[in-house]
């Protein structure tokens, strides 16, 4: 689309609050362009801008597009601002994506970090056996595990995700939670 494609010359020329300026304003005037509303909530998203993606990806909700990517998103981002409504919205997309392993991975993590461990332990499980090459899926799990107090999966797991030859944002801390085990 040529928004889109304006958007991100604008970006790349460095201009980026003129380009967020122009996207919002035809957001604000074409409120039903699908295709633009996920393009502004990815790119806030990559951008590190949760309230804004928030916005885009409620509005896609609001929608009844039955994505399961818009949900699953959706509940990261209700996650990581600590919103109560993370896990039902997981639920949405797993609904949606039944046996999706990056969804299993959201509904899982999320019930780890509101404090259902052995669920979450289970979730993330079935995440990992969807995906096994999928080295980013046994970082959570070891760290579920580690929760659990099971040390010896938990190892394993994070071995799994540090042997990869997958880069994803917690490598660090898998190498140095192998370490300490």
């Amino acid at each position: 689309q040529g928004m889109m494609k304006l958007h991100r010359a604008m970006v790349v020329a460095g201009d980026k609050a003129a380009a967020d300026q122009r996207l919002t304003g035809w957001l604000r005037e074409n409120p039903d362009d699908v295709a633009l509303r996920r393009y502004a909530a990815a790119y806030y998203m990559a951008m590190h801008r949760p309230k804004e993606a928030i916005v885009q990806y409620e509005k896609l909700a609001g929608m009844d597009l039955s994505s399961p990517v818009v949900y699953n998103n959706l509940a990261n981002l209700y996650l990581d601002a600590k919103d109560v409504r993370a896990l039902a919205t997981a639920r949405k997309a797993l609904a949606l994506a039944l046996d999706d392993p990056v969804v299993e991975d959201t509904v899982g993590w999320i019930m780890v970090r509101q404090g259902d461990t052995a669920q979450g332990v289970e979730m993330l499980r079935k995440a990992v056996d969807h995906a096994p090459s999928a080295g980013v899926l046994h970082y959570p799990l070891g760290v579920a595990l580690m929760k659990a107090g099971d040390k010896g999966q938990a190892r394993s797991e994070l071995q799994a995700a540090v042997t990869s030859g997958q880069d994803f944002p917690e490598k660090v801390d898998a190498r140095r939670m192998l370490k300490d085990l």
